[in-house]
Parts: structure tokens; C-alpha cells; sequence
């Protein structure tokens, strides 16, 4: 009877192969202006582009840590125990130019548990599960400052703390 696991996970995860959506295009404007007015209107040169900005996301090693307990355990019931914990460094570098991918370096919290009911007369022979739990991420807060003083968006600071729970069931049948 194992009362007590512990789980270490160590995932790379490839943020570099990340393609942005954000681009910038080609237009070239070919206007024939006539006599009369060209000297109320100038027309632009052409303005460049046409390719995809690349997102320069760097990539990652994330540590992860689980441990369970088996709180109780009889002939009919199992009620197991669960907390985790891993942190995770932002792949996106800081955002000073043209895009604004908005992310920061997280730690996240989990806690759970688990009920397992064994032997339920003849209708059931297996087993009845529930699962519950809860998750929070804090979001270390992160400036991102803007090289241009024109940039529409400006400087900004990304923080907060995401929220999430859940719950299953399940049936085991022998």
C-alpha cells in the first residue's frame, strides 16, 4: 500500500517554432494626378513589407512538482489528496516594437482530490470516481515599454490571476 507519491516532470517546450500572426504588407500607390492639381497633391513612395514579424519567442524548460496521499483507505473508500506546483518562465521577449504579444512568467497552484467507491452490491462491481480541482496562476507582473513615443498602444503593464476548477466522474466496471 503506497500512501504517499511524489511526481517530478521536467518539460521543454518549443516556443521558437511559434509563428506570428502579426505582418507587415507592401503597398505601392500609382496615381495619376492631373496637371491641375499636382500641386495640391504629393504622392507617397511605396511602403514595405509583406512578410510575417517573427515572434523571437525563446524557448523553454518547465519544472513541474505533484505529490498525492492516500487520506483514507477501507474496504469500501479511497479518498486521495493532490497539490502541484510549477513555474514557468514567458517565452516573449519584451514587446518594444511593432507587436504586443502580452505575457509574464507564472507560478501555478493546484489542489485536488479524488473519491474512489469500491464494491456497490451487484448492480455496480467496480468502481465510482470523483475527481475535483482547483488551479490558480499568478501572473508575476511585466512592463513592456515602447521604444517610440508614437507607438499607438503605448507602455504597459501585464498582470493578474487566472482562476480554474473542475470535476469528473467516472465507472469502472470488473
Amino acid at each position: 500500500m503506497r500512501t504517499l507519491r511524489i511526481g517530478l516532470d521536467l518539460t521543454w517546450v518549443d516556443w521558437s517554432a511559434y509563428k506570428a500572426p502579426v505582418g507587415t504588407t507592401d503597398v505601392r500607390l500609382d496615381l495619376t494626378v492631373p496637371p491641375a492639381f499636382a500641386m495640391f497633391v504629393s504622392q507617397p513612395g511605396p511602403i514595405s513589407g509583406s512578410r510575417p514579424v517573427p515572434a523571437n519567442f525563446t524557448d523553454r524548460f518547465v519544472p513541474r512538482i505533484g505529490v498525492e496521499w492516500l487520506a483514507v483507505e477501507t474496504s469500501n473508500l479511497d479518498l486521495r489528496l493532490r497539490g502541484g506546483y510549477y513555474y514557468e518562465f514567458s517565452p516573449v521577449p519584451m514587446q518594444s516594437g511593432l507587436s504586443n504579444f502580452v505575457d509574464t512568467d507564472r507560478h501555478i497552484f493546484s489542489a485536488g482530490a479524488g473519491i474512489a467507491l469500491h464494491d456497490l452490491g451487484k448492480g455496480l462491481p467496480g468502481e465510482l470516481l470523483f475527481d475535483a480541482y482547483f488551479q490558480s496562476s499568478y501572473m508575476v507582473p511585466r512592463t513592456m515599454t515602447k521604444t517610440s513615443l508614437l507607438d499607438p498602444t503605448g507602455s504597459y503593464l501585464a498582470e493578474g490571476v487566472i482562476w480554474a476548477a473542475g470535476a469528473t466522474t467516472g465507472v469502472t466496471f470488473e
